[in-house]
């Protein structure tokens, strides 16, 4: 197994930091707002950028950050163990945000970006899909996550394709909900809330992005 740091480093940089919250970022209790919905999520840019930089840093991570000697044993699972430790790190720095106090936030645009190199296009695509599907049509956004993750491990296997690395996909989706339900804390989504969210702020503000609760669509 070589380590190609020059693509390593950045890749694991990209998947390691979580996106710094902008100066108008605050963080709102559930009794205070309403719940999250998929247009709040949707229009909300830091969550773009989350699907982006995840994809592009799985992609190079996979492909160009480490090769594997075919001919060494045990070097595909030196590589995999690599993989993992970078992705589960990063994960866990997406989802548990320590500010005024412990939250545990559902990156979903993070993880969409991750499934697409991890799980393969095909597969990928069809379980986001799924899962958007069911959080729009049942709408609760804490669909998102288990729906895709059970889309990944049935489409793996009807297309034959159940692999390690989608197997861990399937893990790493569920994730969020698991800590959420270990540590009985509301599982929190990053969106931009409307200006008539806050009634008690003052007109003159601007809507800002902000963590709800995904009770409702």
């Amino acid at each position: 197994m070589i380590l190609h740091w020059q693509y390593l480093l950045p890749a694991a940089l990209f998947i390691l930091l979580p996106m710094p919250l902008p100066a108008r970022m605050r963080l709102t209790a559930r009794t205070r707002v309403a719940a999250a919905t998929v247009k709040d999520m949707v229009c909300t840019w830091q969550n773009w950028a989350d699907l982006l930089r995840a994809g592009l840093a799985v992609f190079v991570l996979l492909d160009y950050a480490i090769t594997v000697d075919s001919t060494v044993r045990g070097a595909g699972l030196k590589a995999l163990m690599v993989e993992s430790l970078v992705l589960c790190l990063g994960l866990l720095l997406q989802t548990v945000r320590i500010k005024q106090t412990t939250l545990i936030t559902a990156p979903v645009f993070y993880l969409c970006g991750l499934t697409i190199p991890l799980s393969g296009y095909l597969v990928g695509i069809f379980a986001i899909f799924v899962g958007w599907l069911f959080a729009i049509a049942g709408k609760h956004l804490q669909y998102i996550l288990p729906v895709t993750a059970l889309a990944l491990g049935v489409a793996g296997f009807i297309l034959g394709s159940l692999k390690p690395l989608l197997v861990f996909n399937c893990v790493l989706m569920l994730f969020p909900v698991v800590i959420s339900l270990l540590f009985e804390k509301e599982l929190l989504f990053a969106c931009r809330a409307p200006r008539d969210r806050n009634p008690d702020a003052s007109t003159e503000e601007t809507p800002e992005p902000i963590i709800l609760p995904g009770n409702r669509l």
